[in-house]
């Protein structure tokens, strides 16, 4: 199915979605009378702008525990020595090793941390207890990059994988050297099925509850609804406060380099800090699934201030610098107060690798 296609049928999948979970009848058109509009609520633009994005990624683990049978204290006297020896009691101590030195494993694990990257800028992780681990909300405007990405990186991946394949019998054979009495070449797959071990997958969900359950029984359907809407309106709170705590972190992180010192010299300020902030002001429109203004009006303002501003000028015009710093210091006290009544538990949008 085209892309654009697939988009529009998850729009309309999104607000039948948040229809069905509200109780209402969902409008895909609004009233040409701007006055005559409701203003649907924070979890009713959440289910109606969002999905949830699933990663899943898998390769081959390098880390493998050692059995306690090779393990001994080194007060041991006679008989065979163990393959580890340690000077506490054993049964208190758990040892392991790397099966394979591979930088082409490296490489693929540090590309996946690569691409989770893109998701976790432009979407929020729900807590494990609500959704799958590697599930991400994201604006149903942003699936089509979104697809157009991982179209990208499944090729990238597949190259990579090829990297590793070619030389994967030296690693074995390389490790079967290192690590002597330890090697097991059972836990080693052979070349043919190398390729069961790695995969790169999404799939895309969305909200709701399965009306195939009023079938069964109305009253278990009903008993679900209700927990739905409990969750996701919990879900909408944490979502909102996360975006307001990503965008302070951007900022605070962008005037403590501004403004800090190190043995009397300025911190310092590259590109990449300065591109990441103009990145997630760039995205905050899209990414602000729950409708608040106020944070797209902030973002706004701190947008405006350091658009067309690179790191020379703001190392060399200090008037550049104390006006950037003047802003981003008044958007984060109004960003402060937005935060006195958030859930403490916010879905922080990251940037940071696993």
């Amino acid at each position: 199915m085209p892309t654009k296609e697939r988009t529009a049928r998850l729009k309309q999948k999104a607000a039948e979605a948040a229809s069905e979970l509200l109780g209402r009848t969902a409008v895909m058109e609004p009233p040409s009378d701007p006055a005559s509009r409701i203003q649907p609520s924070p979890i009713a633009r959440l289910l109606e702008s969002s999905v949830i994005f699933v990663l899943s990624f898998s390769r081959l683990q390098p880390k493998r525990t050692i059995g306690r049978e090779n393990i001994g204290e080194q007060s041991d006297r006679g008989g065979e020595r163990s393959l580890v020896e340690i000077a506490a009691d054993t049964s208190m101590f758990t040892a392991g090793k790397s099966i394979i030195d591979s930088p082409e494993l490296r490489k693929i694990a540090s590309y996946d941390c690569e691409t989770v990257r893109w998701f976790r800028v432009r979407c929020t992780s729900a807590p494990k207890k609500i959704l799958h681990p590697g599930a991400h909300i994201m604006s149903v405007d942003l699936l089509a990059d979104a697809f157009a990405w991982m179209d990208v990186r499944e090729a990238g991946r597949t190259a990579l994988f090829a990297e590793l394949k070619a030389v994967y019998p030296v690693r074995v054979a390389e490790a079967k050297v290192r690590l002597k009495e330890l090697f097991d070449a059972d836990e080693y797959p052979a070349v043919e099925d190398l390729e069961r071990e790695f995969s790169m997958d999404y799939n895309v969900m969305e909200w709701g509850t399965p009306k195939k359950i009023s079938t069964i029984s109305q009253a278990a359907y009903e008993k679900e609804m209700a927990k739905a809407k409990a969750t996701w309106t919990t879900v909408a709170a944490n979502v909102e406060a996360g975006l307001i705590v990503g965008l302070q972190k951007k900022i605070a992180h962008l005037v403590e380099r501004l403004t800090g010192e190190v043995d009397g010299k300025p911190k310092r300020l590259n590109n990449t800090a300065l591109a990441r902030v103009e990145e997630f002001l760039e995205l905050l429109p899209k990414i602000n699934l729950t409708g608040n203004v106020d944070i797209v009006e902030l973002g706004e303002a701190a947008r405006r201030v350091i658009k067309g501003v690179d790191v020379k000028k703001l190392k060399e015009d200090k008037d550049v610098r104390a006006s950037v710093v003047e802003t981003m210091s008044k958007v984060t006290a109004a960003l402060d107060k937005m935060m006195v009544d958030a859930p403490k538990r916010a879905m922080n949008f990251r940037d940071e690798e696993v």
